[in-house]
């Protein structure tokens, strides 16, 4: 599937029809939830669950947001063509991939933690830590893709500027770069039903105090602290679906599904309400995500000894 993905970024520079653009946008898609799943259920079968491992692999995630539109913009400069930056990373994509093919997987994830046949492979439904680990991604998933969505606009109905709107983006995913090594680190020392617990806290609050600052110095602070406490949610909710995923085949396909129905969902509900109730009222609908994020953090706090236990 990746290499699906990877060669439709290439076939996404031609001029085709419009309509041709659509099956391409899916393969891209498809491509990439399947690389993001694969290579998290990988850590997870070759570490056991290890948080700090998975910071470090979503930390390189954050990093290619980065990275990716800096490419663009001087392929663009450098070939005087926009086409050039998608080659580049279709290029990518093909050496993404043949490392992936050298890779000896087996040699690297010793035989205690390979994934167990289980004959009964939809076994993880029945287990009440997958709910909860799911409910994590979801709300997590849905926090995430719609503050990232819509921050550019919002910043902008603050009065802001373009540029300064564009650069709260860019400073988002610096933060959260950041924020993900940091989490790969306290993760050692800091169990993980603590640090989830406090992590989605401390979103919420930075969460309120972004929608309702006035100004580019609080609009950059609090949208700082935001990614920086978000960042470190996704490697521990994601290191805490090893008992499942490690166990059944199908677990990581399943639950990745469901977090990206929230990532899906979330920032259309936002846009529908925000014509009702104005920009801040759909941004605040973002608030009962990240209460109900807090609600099973919670539950996974009280009745589950850990989050790599669940």
């Amino acid at each position: 599937m990746s290499t699906v993905a990877y060669a439709s970024v290439f076939v996404f520079t031609f001029d085709f029809n419009p309509v041709y653009l659509l099956p391409v946008c899916v393969l891209i898609g498809l491509g990439r939830g399947s690389a993001i799943s694969y290579n998290t259920a990988l850590i997870n079968l070759m570490t056991d669950g290890e948080p700090s491992f998975q910071g470090v692999l979503h930390s390189i995630f954050a990093f290619g947001a980065i990275a990716a539109p800096i490419v663009l913009m001087f392929s663009r400069k450098i070939f005087s063509n926009w086409q050039s930056g998608f080659w580049v990373m279709a290029l990518f994509g093909v050496v993404s991939t043949a490392l992936l093919a050298l890779a000896d997987v087996e040699k690297n994830a010793p035989e205690e933690k390979s994934v167990t046949s289980n004959p009964n492979q939809l076994g993880f439904f029945k287990e009440p830590g997958f709910i909860t680990v799911s409910a994590l991604l979801f709300f997590y998933l849905c926090c995430e893709y719609a503050v990232n969505g819509w921050l550019v606009t919002f910043v902008l109905e603050k009065g802001m500027t373009h540029e300064f709107a564009q650069s709260m983006a860019a400073l988002f995913w610096l933060i959260m770069f950041i924020g993900r090594v940091l989490c790969a680190i306290a993760s050692r020392y800091i169990a993980q039903k603590i640090l989830l617990l406090f992590l989605s806290v401390s979103s919420v609050i930075c969460f309120v105090a972004m929608l309702f600052s006035t100004g580019s110095f609080l609009i950059a602070l609090t949208a700082g602290a935001l990614g920086l406490f978000m960042s470190g949610l996704s490697p521990i909710i994601y290191a805490g679906t090893a008992p499942f995923t490690n166990r059944y085949p199908l677990a990581m396909g399943i639950i990745f599904s469901i977090g990206c129905l929230g990532a899906m969902l979330m920032p259309f509900f936002v846009g529908v309400l925000a014509e009702y109730y104005g920009f801040t009222g759909g941004m605040a609908a973002i608030l009962i995500a990240f209460t109900l994020l807090i609600i099973f953090a919670v539950i996974n706090f009280k009745h589950v000894k850990s989050l790599a236990e669940a």
